[in-house]
């Protein structure tokens, strides 16, 4: 995250690509960056904000509608918001 370019947040939300020359190591960076962002959500909104967006996929598995329905900003404005407080933290 400090050196590298940050996949975009749905790169994140698809997961680790799936092509052949895919490097096996990039599966542990993406858990990483997605426990990073389970993190935020926590101290940014609350452990219950995430069950709320949880229980939002099973109606509907689309990120550009659940996030504004959990929390209250669009995708991409949580996105860099995340990106933002990640690198403060753990560069």
């Amino acid at each position: 995250m400090c050196a590298s370019p940050v996949p975009t947040l749905k790169r994140i939300i698809d997961g680790v690509p799936t092509e052949p020359d895919t490097p096996p190591e990039l599966t542990g960076d993406y858990y990483a960056l997605a426990t990073s962002m389970i993190e935020y959500v926590y101290a940014t909104y609350g452990p219950q904000s995430y069950w709320d967006l949880v229980a939002l996929y099973k109606d509907n598995p689309d990120y550009r509608v659940n996030y504004p329905k959990v929390f209250k900003v669009e995708p991409e404005a949580f996105y860099q918001s995340w990106l933002a407080s990640a690198k403060k933290k753990y560069c």
